[in-house]
């Protein structure tokens, strides 16, 4: 492995790290994510991104005043998940939600300006919901 793709796994490990970490502490504390689209006034959202940020978030949502209304994913299928809509990161437009929350941490400032030009949307890094 080049050092340069060593050094960007590296960084993109380290944020998910702290992420969960800082998430895990939200919990310890007797809070949800759930608490920041409430707050906000936010009831429908996409969740950019299903790795392993994007399906644990999905799973704390589930079943909670915040609905999904679809995952936006570079390797989406619509057979991954029964009751949810996945849409892939090259669609025209996105439908119109209140939020999109991008999970791909490691390439939030790249990823907020592409979609920013295919929603109305607020965009918001999963960084800053938990740390809310």
């Amino acid at each position: 492995m080049k050092k340069k793709d060593y050094e960007e796994k590296l960084l993109k490990y380290r944020l998910l790290l702290k992420c969960t970490s800082d998430w895990l502490k939200v919990k310890q504390e007797g809070r949800s994510l759930v608490d920041f689209f409430v707050d906000n006034k936010l009831k429908n959202i996409a969740i950019y991104g299903y790795g392993t940020l994007g399906q644990m978030f999905y799973e704390e949502l589930r079943n909670t005043e915040v609905k999904v209304e679809y995952i936006i994913d570079k390797k989406f299928t619509n057979d991954k998940l029964k009751d949810i809509q996945f849409m892939g990161v090259g669609e025209q437009e996105y439908k119109n939600v209140d939020a999109i929350v991008i999970t791909a941490i490691a390439d939030y400032s790249e990823i907020e300006r592409e979609i920013s030009k295919k929603t109305n949307a607020f965009i918001y890094s999963f960084e800053d919901v938990i740390e809310y």
